[in-house]
């Protein structure tokens, strides 16, 4: 066995690779692999797998798991039996005859097999954290800020995770996992926090992701937080090309997945997007923004049954924004009087989590007019909103952007977005595909197309096809 030992002890070392019967296990490029054909596993699974590998044999319980999987996050049981119904599938492919995972009941699980572990010569990086930095107390920082970057709740939590991810960097400057989760708390702050959306924001986003990369330059994270900074200043080409690689570094990684989806269909692309997002969604079935965005691609390609199903279950997942969808799922039937009983929840939902009071009168009034079919009703709501909120020194806040896209304020639209970064607004871009009037009233307009070129979707509709859901091709405003 040139270059390599045998473990003796049944202790694996972070490099280790094993094999259980005659299948090989390589944690490090998640697959499995028999007799010349490999298995891609999904990062988490191979977790779980390797945590009953190292028992040996022994019972491990569900809750045991869970914590050696999942580390510091909070997680249902759900996924643990995901899990192992994954990985069974993975040993099948290989082994159709074989058994390999067994069920003991009321305890947990084990392998059906002995485990032959394998080292390569190299010394181990030690500890779990020597593998991202040498400072342990960074990693702990780490740890909890990435974990406090999934649960997207206004200032509650998303300051919370910046913070800890800057003092992590402090203490290691070359922590390149820290970065590029800085760079996605950047971006949750410039979406979801009022006044969050600075330039200084988007400043620090663009900074945090490309150090990432510079520290390592194949680290997936980093490179989809460099697209959503490139997509911010119209670069759409670059930033599905950024995508895109990393897609083929990670593409297990569902962040990684949703994102390429996210930019498909943000720019119209809403067929291409769909089977990736539906793949994100079947990687991680437990985060709402990703099934949220599937219902937004769905809604724009017509099919509102299925756009009303992930709505509802990203709703029931606590993400919010999916009120909109669902709202607006009801604008689309024609029934504005559920459409304005949606976008009343949404708005009673957002205050929990943006941490915001509303003035009950003024959404009662604002879900009113949003909802109704009279366009001159509509375009009175959008005048109301630039009125309160469109301080054109600073970036438009969320409710603004969206609340001018959503009345089919055209103009209002076309100059808020010439005047200023979306950083983190282009998530409305979404919004301006589905066939119902408001959104016609602006991808119709004759200004559509110095938009589209403004904001990059020109050129990338060069490169990647043209929208999905438009009568007739637009026509750059470059070429008259």
């Amino acid at each position: 066995m040139s270059g390599r030992v045998m473990l003796h002890n049944g202790a694996a070392g972070p490099t280790s690779t094993c094999c259980i019967a005659d299948i090989d296990l390589s944690p490090t490029a998640h697959t499995l692999s028999r007799g010349g054909r490999t298995v891609p596993v999904e990062p988490k699974v191979m977790q779980v797998l390797m945590v009953l590998a190292q028992a040996g044999g022994q019972v491990v319980s569900r809750d045991a798991i869970l914590d050696a999987a999942w580390e510091d996050h909070d997680i249902s049981d759900e996924a643990l039996t995901r899990a192992i119904s994954q990985l069974r599938k993975a040993f099948a492919t290989l082994d159709p005859l074989g058994r390999f995972v067994e069920t003991v009941p009321k305890s947990g699980y084990r392998l059906a097999h002995s485990v032959d572990w394998v080292a390569t010569e190299f010394p181990t990086l030690g500890p779990r954290h020597m593998a991202l930095t040498p400072s342990k107390e960074a990693y702990q920082l780490y740890l909890q800020g990435r974990a406090l970057n999934t649960r997207i709740n206004g200032r509650t939590e998303i300051p919370v995770a910046r913070d800890l991810l800057s003092e992590a960097i402090k203490l290691d400057p070359d922590f390149a996992e820290a970065h590029a989760e800085l760079a996605q708390s950047c971006t949750l702050i410039g979406t979801y926090i009022s006044d969050g959306a600075t330039l200084e924001t988007f400043e620090a986003t663009e900074y945090h992701a490309q150090r990432a990369l510079e520290l390592k330059p194949d680290l997936a994270l980093g490179m989809i937080m460099l697209a959503i900074a490139k997509f911010t200043r119209g670069n759409v080409v670059e930033a599905i090309r950024l995508n895109e690689r990393a897609m083929q570094l990670e593409p297990m990684n569902s962040e990684v997945v949703m994102r390429l989806g996210y930019f498909y269909a943000g720019i119209g692309l809403v067929r291409k997007a769909i089977p990736i997002l539906e793949r994100a969604v079947e990687l991680d079935p437990t985060q709402g923004r990703n099934i949220q965005v599937l219902a937004l691609a769905k809604f724009a390609n017509g099919d509102l049954d299925a756009a009303e199903k992930f709505a509802k279950r990203a709703i029931d997942l606590h993400h919010y924004f999916a009120h909109d969808t669902y709202a607006g799922i009801a604008f689309a039937r024609g029934d504005h009087a559920l459409c304005e009983q949606r976008m009343l929840a949404g708005f009673q939902a957002m205050e929990w989590m943006f941490d915001d009071a509303y003035d009950d009168a003024a959404i009662r009034m604002t879900a009113k007019l949003v909802s109704s079919p009279d366009r001159s009703q509509r375009l009175s709501l959008s005048a109301m909103l630039l009125a309160q909120l469109g301080d054109l020194e600073k970036t438009p806040e969320l409710p603004l952007y969206q609340g001018v896209l959503r009345c089919g304020d055209a103009k209002a639209f076309f100059d808020l977005s010439a005047r200023h970064l979306p950083i983190g607004r282009h998530g409305s871009f979404l919004s301006l595909w589905p066939d119902i009037g408001p959104c016609r009233d602006i991808h119709n307009h004759p200004d559509f197309a110095t938009f589209a070129d403004k904001a990059g979707f020109s050129a990338a509709w060069e490169e990647f096809g043209r929208p999905d859901c438009l009568a007739k091709p637009i026509e750059s405003s470059k070429h008259g």
